[in-house]
């Protein structure tokens, strides 16, 4: 699942417009190997990108692949799906997102439209019955949240449904390896995983621990954090090898080939 970040800062426009790079970039990472486009309109509230744009993206792109929609406005993920989105990311409770009257909206938008959907655990404080709280029992936390999400998508009508522990999603850097180091116990819920990481300071703190040197960014790679590439791609490895299904990635092409070199398969859903 190549991750298309539709934001203003996201793109260097160089004359063109936001939503035609956002389609380069797009048909880029499917002729990379994607499976999936995910547009990340992510965290709302914001002014942009807007319904239209959304849909703009979408319709471009859906031709070529599957295209998901990480949002938590039910109105963006309604426009998306009536473009050609198939699966929608549930972001209705992130830091930062809207609220969770948003997620029950956002199941109806996908039972209507026939859509997969995929739910997030989120970043809420884990405690445990005695008040102890902290990374040992984050996968406790994640494995009550998606079990229960599960079966609310489930009673909504929802068949094809995905369980994302939302790595990078607001928790400290002990919480987020906790969860990866947990995937196999959140594969045994029965549902597909969706996993990433993204780029930001969970992979630095993945080098720093190890003592690492980032790689220097080649100057013609185009490609924003090409210097965390490394450790992304550790981290795809260990959750394809823990049982992750679809794996969230800014780094399509050097992906994929680390799929086929473990001798991944291929996303449960996809063509």
């Amino acid at each position: 699942m190549g991750v298309l970040r539709l934001a203003p800062h996201a793109f260097a426009d160089n004359g063109r417009s936001l939503t035609r790079a956002a389609v380069t970039r797009g048909r880029r990472m499917i002729s990379e190997g994607a499976d999936i486009v995910e547009i990340a309109c992510t965290p709302p509230p914001v002014e942009f990108p807007q319904a239209e744009q959304v849909a703009n993206v979408v319709g471009a792109l859906s031709g070529d692949a599957r295209v998901a929609v990480a949002t938590g406005s039910p109105t963006l993920a309604a426009a998306a799906t009536a473009a050609g989105a198939t699966l929608l990311c549930d972001y209705s409770m992130v830091p930062g997102g809207a609220d969770g009257a948003a997620r029950e909206e956002l199941v109806g938008v996908a039972a209507e439209a026939g859509a997969g959907w995929v739910a997030v655990h989120t970043a809420a404080p884990v405690q445990s019955a005695d008040g102890e709280s902290g990374a040992g029992r984050a996968v406790a936390g994640a494995l009550e949240s998606l079990e229960a999400q599960a079966e609310e998508a489930s009673a909504a009508g929802l068949s094809e449904i995905y369980l994302d522990p939302g790595i990078g999603c607001g928790r400290s850097h002990e919480e987020d390896l906790d969860l990866l180091s947990g995937l196999q116990r959140l594969a045994g819920l029965g549902r597909p995983l969706v996993v990433g990481t993204g780029d930001g300071s969970l992979i630095d703190g993945l080098h720093a621990a190890a003592d690492t040197r980032r790689l220097p960014v080649p100057e013609a790679a185009g490609e924003r954090n090409a210097d965390r590439l490394e450790g992304a791609l550790v981290v795809a490895v260990w959750a394809m090898l823990a049982g992750a299904a679809v794996l969230r990635t800014q780094h399509v092409a050097a992906t994929v080939q680390a799929a086929r070199t473990v001798g991944a398969r291929r996303p449960v859903g996809t063509p």
